[in-house]
């Protein structure tokens, strides 16, 4: 007769061990219903480093088309796409660092951090009533172990439709989530031009550590280092093409900030930036075969209209492994659906989503909260 295994009785490494290797959003509720040491294991700071540290990267997929968003968590590895919709009802997530997403409310200026995972929710404090916030972003200074909340705004002249500054410090907020009582602490923007200030206004780009702002063939691109809360200014590769129709595409791709340049609907030249440095490094061209895709499409196309399928890159999973697409197909009644492109093996797999999607954010599924970990 076989004995039943105490599964207390286990050593902390074995289990340790175990329990990285399962996925957040099943490890945090059925650690519950196990054992007391389980629950307590994977509450301590070393076993979510090393959870956080294992966890595959990919994409959430938002659909903002009905009032209650739908939100979808793409992974790739080993071979295979994993799928999974997220149980939170989103009013919108606009930022995600190590699990934690920003959630605006629908009057634009309350915040919440939550983590889809533990469901875990945080209200920061209110923002400035007599000010407009525009994009937000959320990133981790890794030395302090704080995550950071940025908000650029302007004062907006509501009669003349403009924003206007009134000082040079004003029009980047920045909150140390579970220390700031207010948004009172900015960003010195005191070197910026107003021009560049303007800047600001467009969406934000995250990777590890730091924050972005650019916009298409902008010369320039502007980086706050979350630890030193300090901005410095880098110039985009010099790419003087003549040709005004390339599209530009940045990308985060975990510590490195991805530029993809479109010479045609399947050719992209791609560069990457360290953002300590602000150098930027020529990296091989993407060049995908369109008939690799066409065979990927639910209804048949002939050859003579192959021009009426193009690419649009939209995000990274595994960073630098594998490219997601998003495929539009213009024939009458436009058809879109989504692609991932191993850049490595340039092998080509569908991705099942049941919706057209409007953004997509980088984003890993742990059990992280705003204690550091």
């Amino acid at each position: 007769m076989l004995k039943t295994t105490n599964i207390e009785s286990l050593p902390d490494e074995i289990i340790f061990d175990i329990l990285v290797r399962v996925p957040a959003q099943d490890i945090y509720d059925a650690t519950r219903l196990v054992c007391r040491k389980w629950y307590k294991i994977i509450h301590t700071r070393d076993f979510i480093r090393a959870h956080l540290q294992q966890s595959t990267c990919g994409l959430l997929a938002q659909y903002l088309a009905f009032k209650k968003p739908q939100l979808t968590f793409i992974a790739t590895g080993k071979g295979q796409i994993e799928i999974s919709k997220l149980n939170h009802q989103f009013r919108r997530a606009v930022s995600s660092c190590n699990g934690l997403v920003l959630e605006p409310h629908d009057n634009h200026r309350d915040l919440h951090i939550t983590n889809p995972a533990t469901k875990q929710h945080f209200a920061l404090p209110p923002f400035l009533a007599d000010v407009v916030p525009y994009w937000y972003a959320i990133a981790y200074a890794a030395t302090s172990m704080e995550y950071k909340v940025v908000r650029p705004f302007f004062h907006s002249d509501v009669i003349l439709g403009s924003r206007k500054f009134e000082s040079q410090d004003d029009c980047v907020a920045i909150l140390t989530a579970g220390v700031d009582k207010d948004w009172t602490r900015c960003v010195n923007t005191q070197h910026l031009s107003d021009a560049a200030k303007e800047l600001l206004g467009q969406c934000t780009l995250t990777t590890e550590g730091f924050v972005h702002w650019t916009r298409v063939n902008y010369s320039d691109i502007f980086t706050l280092n979350v630890e030193t809360e300090v901005i410095t200014q880098s110039r985009v590769p010099s790419l003087q093409h003549d040709d005004k129709r390339l599209r530009y595409y940045y990308l985060a791709m975990g510590s490195y900030l991805s530029l993809l340049i479109a010479h045609s609907y399947w050719s992209w030249e791609v560069w990457e930036m360290r953002p300590e440095t602000g150098e930027w490094t020529h990296m091989p061209n993407i060049d995908v075969e369109p008939q690799k895709v066409l065979r990927h499409l639910s209804f048949k196309l002939n050859p003579y209209v192959a021009s009426s399928c193009w690419l649009v890159p939209v995000g990274w999973s595994n960073f630098r492994e594998v490219l997601v697409f998003q495929v539009d197909v213009d024939i009458g009644t436009p058809q879109r659906f989504h692609i991932a492109y191993n850049v490595r093996t340039q092998e080509i797999d569908s991705i099942g989503l049941d919706f057209n999607i409007s953004s997509f954010l980088v984003h890993r599924n742990s059990l992280v909260w705003l204690d550091g970990w």
